[in-house]
């Protein structure tokens, strides 16, 4: 029994070690793509890695980010290729998103999934969640709608000038709720 309780407490003290490295959810196989959507979804809400119910009002506002993503991108085409044949599907994904978030999350999407629009927001928004915990841990605060996407536009390197104008893209049609 002594053996039993010593395994679990140490496996909740790993857990909570490598939490932001290697969510304990992940470890929790069973139903892992409801966690890792729900993981995915929270960065948008601003609660990341927290486990609960997402309101209506809430899933509108992400779906509305990647639908104006999604304009931006592709015109909401679903299986576009761009930039040279290097993004795929509706949001344009580069093979180096899916490969980042393959290595965080555990997970083995190919860059041919990115067709499929589901899948497509999914690793969109783990890519996303990746990229605002590193900039929680520098700035003490969760990125803006506006930061997230032009970190979508330019990786984590989002002060870049060249993301200032995808930018300007995002605010008129995220504001004017028009896509």
């Amino acid at each position: 029994m002594k053996r039993i309780l010593k395994f679990i407490i140490g496996f909740i003290v790993s857990c909570f070690i490598i939490g932001m490295l290697f969510p304990l959810k992940t470890l929790l196989k069973e139903d892992n793509y409801k966690y890792q959507l729900e993981d995915s979804i929270n960065i948008l809400n601003y609660k990341i890695d927290s486990i609960e119910c997402v309101h209506y009002e809430e899933k509108m506002k992400i779906n509305h980010f990647w639908n104006v993503i999604s304009y931006i991108e592709s015109k909401n085409g679903l299986y576009l290729i761009g930039d040279n044949g290097k993004a795929k599907g509706p949001l344009q994904i580069h093979k180096g998103v899916v490969t980042d978030v393959n290595k965080y999350y555990n997970t083995n999407y190919i860059h041919t999934d990115m067709f499929d629009p589901t899948k497509s927001r999914l690793v969109g928004s783990m890519y996303l969640n990746i990229n605002s915990r590193r900039y929680l841990n520098n700035y003490n605060k969760y990125p803006s709608p506006q930061i997230l996407a032009r970190m979508w536009n330019g990786g984590y390197n989002y002060k870049n000038k060249s993301t200032s104008n995808y930018l300007k893209k995002f605010n008129k049609k995220y504001e004017n709720n028009r896509y």
